[in-house]
């Protein structure tokens, strides 16, 4: 996200909210019993992101 950031993009989607007969790519199991990912670690990934793709630069763009 971040270098797609530093070429002007803006937005991202998951398509996957809960996996799906046959895959397994979402982020709560099928029954939706099981959040897959680590929720605070996942919350302050996004956080970051956001606040630095909010600057006029982000960081790490040349």
């Amino acid at each position: 996200m971040r270098a797609l950031a530093c070429r002007g993009g803006n937005g991202a989607v998951y398509t996957r909210i809960a996996d799906v007969e046959g895959e397994l790519n979402g982020l709560l199991t099928y029954d939706r019993a099981v959040v897959k990912p680590d929720v605070r670690r996942l919350a302050a990934a996004h956080e970051s992101l956001i606040e630095d793709v909010s600057r006029p630069t982000p960081a790490g763009c040349v």
